[in-house]
């Protein structure tokens, strides 16, 4: 064979076969492990630093919160999915006018070349500056986007894409042709086999809120698919979930959930 004869020559000329990372260590949930504690701490820090503020909601009623403000960096230590080992990632926060409370971002840097799981990350979490609320929900918020973002930073995968998946943007009302054009694209980047590792940590995260586990318990919910209809990230990529992929979250949902789904409260 051909290429068998090559590969031959390839490895006469002294040429190493390159290296291939192992399987990725997740709980028994399917997610990559994460620090939880680090996770609230972390962001506690962050929210404590927002500027108090007043208004109105949208519904009419007089609310008083604070409003987010650029701070950071918090430095984190998490730990590699492939080798086990830990390092830091430094988190900010900064402010833009946009509509959703919270987005994130992850930026690998890698420290050599031949090296790319040898690397410090930045995450990014940009806040609205115009959304007012209560501390407790930025820190609902924060916790889902960071868990999202601290994914990718223990992904030993990451460093390796050549590019990341884009984030596509929503297009202005009435296109249908963009609408339709933007769901595809959307959801193309939600099955990335990155991004759903990431996804996966984040509906984790929603669903062990206190509020949504004392939900769960005053109405008896048993099923995993109804479990996971409390979660907004879940709200925000359902339509876009088939086969496998939600197959791995029924059953991150049933084994996140096992005792409140069996009736055991």
């Amino acid at each position: 064979m051909k290429w068998k004869r090559q590969k031959r020559q390839r490895r006469r000329a002294g040429h190493s076969p390159p290296r291939r990372l192992g399987a990725i260590e997740t709980e028994r949930t399917g997610t990559v492990k994460l620090d939880q504690r680090e996770i609230t701490r972390a962001v506690a820090d962050l929210v404590r630093g927002f500027r108090p503020c007043s208004g109105y909601n949208p519904r009419g009623a007089f609310i008083e919160g604070v409003k987010a403000v650029p701070g950071g960096p918090i430095v984190l230590p998490v730990k590699d999915a492939g080798s086990g080992e830990k390092r830091p990632v430094e988190v900010f926060v900064t402010v833009l006018d946009h509509e959703v409370p919270v987005q994130g971002a992850t930026r690998a840097h890698t420290t050599t070349r031949d090296a790319p799981w040898n690397r410090l990350d930045q995450t990014v979490l940009t806040a609205s500056r115009h959304i007012c609320m209560p501390p407790v929900l930025w820190k609902e918020h924060m916790r889902s986007v960071l868990a999202h973002e601290l994914t990718h930073a223990s992904d030993p995968y990451v460093p390796m894409m050549k590019r990341s998946p884009p984030m596509p943007v929503h297009p202005s009302r009435g296109d249908l042709r963009a609408e339709r054009a933007f769901q595809r694209t959307y959801c193309a980047y939600v099955n990335h086999p990155v991004e759903a590792r990431a996804f996966l940590n984040s509906v984790r995260l929603d669903l062990l809120r206190p509020d949504v586990l004392k939900f769960l318990r005053q109405k008896k919910i048993r099923d995993p698919a109804l479990a996971l209809q409390t979660s907004e990230q879940w709200a925000g990529i359902e339509d876009c979930v088939r086969g496998r992929l939600r197959r791995r979250f029924l059953q991150m949902a049933a084994r996140t959930l096992g005792p409140q789904l069996r009736g055991e409260w």
